[in-house]
């Protein structure tokens, strides 16, 4: 007859390994680029936060700024989670632009001021900024004959870069009229 022997053993849980954590930036107003890593267990999830060691969320950012991202596997009955140490990102402050300026203007002085208007903007986060030769002022106007050299300016913001749009002002003297004065005799 055979002798019967317990053994006593146990099975520990694995631990899901994070690797190969990635993402690529993109420019704000865009489409979020994913990020990719890969786990020997598990379904990755991704976390994002602004601060390396900050309260990191499902939210993915969408305002310009320097964001870190981590991939997380959560706990099962078979296997550990686990989280992958940060990896940082940047979503990029796009490209601002001013419309409905043109390059050059010609005007003849006639005592009136002539003023520029009907200026756009790619977006409203910033209001534009004046300058007349060099001067801020409050609206692009100039009566005078001579030459201006005007630019408008949208500064930078949260989310946008700086731009700027110049333009020449010409305001030519008044032409004098061509006045024919006749001798007439007395009769």
């Amino acid at each position: 007859s055979g002798d019967t022997k317990n053994i006593s053993y146990s099975i520990t849980k694995a631990t899901a390994l994070i690797s190969g954590l990635t993402i690529n930036g993109w420019i704000y107003g865009q489409s979020a680029n994913a990020p990719s890593a890969s786990t020997t267990f598990g379904t990755i999830s991704y976390v994002y936060s602004r601060e390396i060691d900050g309260i990191y969320t499902g939210t993915v950012p969408s305002a310009a700024g320097t964001y870190y991202v981590k991939a997380k596997v959560a706990d099962r009955s078979n296997y550990n989670g686990s989280e992958s140490a940060p990896v940082s990102f940047t979503v990029s402050k796009a490209a601002a632009s001013i419309t409905g300026l043109d390059a050059t203007y010609t005007h003849t002085y006639n005592g009136v001021a002539f003023t520029i208007t009907g200026i756009g903007r790619s977006h409203n986060e910033s209001n534009l900024v004046y300058k007349v030769n060099g001067e801020v002022v409050t609206s692009i106007s100039v009566i005078d004959a001579g030459t201006y050299t005007v630019e408008v300016i949208l500064p930078e913001s949260d989310n946008y870069l700086e731009a700027t749009a110049t333009a020449t002002i010409t305001v030519n003297k008044a032409e004098t009229p061509n006045v024919v004065i006749t001798a007439q005799s007395a009769t």
